[in-house]
């Protein structure tokens, strides 16, 4: 009797250490692929926010800046379904994809006049708002590519980060409100405080 309880015990004890050596190296190959991803993406996003500050600049016309985008967030789809079911903090994710679909507006934007359309000055301000945002969800991207997805230092430097750039959500909400109305052709509603 003794025998078989020893060997159901063993039994047990075996599958549960097989069973945490399994979840164990599965988590690592998550965490990995998940660094991997971080990795392309911010390169993919500073690439974004580069051709944004040429647009910015008066350097880069729409058709230039959608084609851009168009190459570097070719693999987005991708990289979205791994990060979405590693990354922890709903707030890396949504920067991520605020910042993508943001560019993927512009390359709306950008596919839907001429090619050689230059950026007008209302426009170059809203592309310079939009690179901040994207360098900040490169630097995000980076940070998981550094660490990975678990660790705590990434989460320190994007909360440094986040006070390094502090941002007015509702000034930067007002912002996009007028943006759209504007890229409508439309006149933006005033700001609470013109009316």
């Amino acid at each position: 009797m003794a025998a078989a309880i020893f060997g159901l015990v063993g039994v047990i004890v075996g599958a549960v250490m097989q069973g945490g050596a399994v979840w164990l190296m599965e988590s690592r190959r998550e965490d990995w692929a998940a660094r991997k991803a971080g990795r392309l993406l911010a390169r993919a996003l500073t690439r974004c926010r580069f051709v944004l500050k040429a647009g910015h600049d008066g350097a880069a016309s729409w058709g230039m800046i959608a084609v851009e985008i168009n190459e570097a967030l070719a693999r987005w789809p991708e990289h979205s379904d791994l990060l979405a079911g590693t990354i922890k903090r709903d707030e890396d994710w949504n920067e991520i994809v605020g910042a993508v679909e943001a560019l993927q507006r512009l390359e709306q934007r950008g596919h839907a006049g001429p090619v050689d359309a230059e950026v007008s000055a209302d426009d170059r301000e809203f592309l310079g708002y939009i690179g901040e945002r994207v360098w900040g969800a490169a630097f995000t991207a980076s940070m998981i590519g550094v660490a990975g997805v678990r660790a705590t230092p990434a989460r320190l430097l994007g909360r440094v980060w986040r006070q390094l750039r502090p941002q007015d959500a509702e000034a930067e909400a007002r912002k996009l409100v007028r943006y759209s109305y504007e890229a409508d052709g439309e006149e933006p509603p005033p700001d609470e405080g013109q009316a």
